[in-house]
Formats: structure tokens, sequence, C-alpha cells
């Protein structure tokens, strides 16, 4: 009976792992369509549309590091959360004071969060299939 039990639980813990790595592949591919409407919008002078999907990438970047989902080293996380906070808040000054914003610095820190989901996808799909992306 206790190694039944035991098999049970052991299978309902692989699905789940299953689980979530099916929806955190879905969150992680869904912040790689988010990040080339940034680009887009840093370009065209929509900062604040810009900083609504830097929010997204935040909060997806934050839910990934809470479930260990991601390679690097939580410093590395969270300097890159610190970024796209202070990216954010940029772009919501500049709106409301049409100061000097230097649009390369937050396209430098997308740059960085997007090489880091890359990379998580990467070694979501090899843990799945077996294959590095």
């Amino acid at each position: 009976m206790k190694t039944a039990n035991e098999k049970a639980s052991r299978d309902v813990a692989e699905k789940l792992e299953e689980i979530n790595s099916l929806f955190s592949l879905s969150d992680i591919s869904r912040s790689q369509e988010i990040i080339p409407a940034i680009y887009s919008y840093l370009y065209s002078g929509e900062y604040l549309a810009a900083a609504l999907k830097i929010d997204e990438i935040r909060r997806i970047l934050q839910e990934a590091m809470a479930v260990n989902l991601l390679q690097e080293d939580d410093e590395i996380i969270s300097a890159n959360l610190k970024n796209l906070s202070v990216d954010i808040q940029s772009l919501y000054n500049e709106k409301r004071e049409q100061g000097k914003l230097n649009i390369n610095v937050i396209i430098k820190h997308i740059d960085e969060v997007a090489m880091i989901m890359q990379n998580t996808s990467s070694n979501i799909k090899a843990k799945k299939y077996g294959v590095k992306v």
C-alpha cells in the first residue's frame, strides 16, 4: 500500500512539473512576442505603450524567477528586474515631463532580458524534448 501511494505521489509530482513547464514555456513564448513590440513602441516614441509592455515582461520574469525556472543567478535576475522597473518609471516620467530619455539604455536592458528568455525557452525545450535548441 505504501509503495502504491509513493508511486502515485511521484506520478502526480511529475505531471504537475510537466504542466508547470508547459505554462512556463507559454509565458516565455509570450514574452518573446512582446519584446519586438517594445522596440517598435520605443522607436516610434509611444513611451506609455512601451512602459506597459515592459511591465508585462517584468511580471513574466518575476514569475519565472519565483518558480526557479531561470538558469541565471538570482542576483542577475534581480538586477534585470530593477532595471526594468527603472525603465518603466523613466518612460512614465518622459511622458509627463518631456525630458531627455536615452532609449538606448532601455533597449540594452530589453536585449538582456530577451537573451534570458531565449535561454530559458531553450532549456525548457531541451528538458522536455531532449534537444537543446
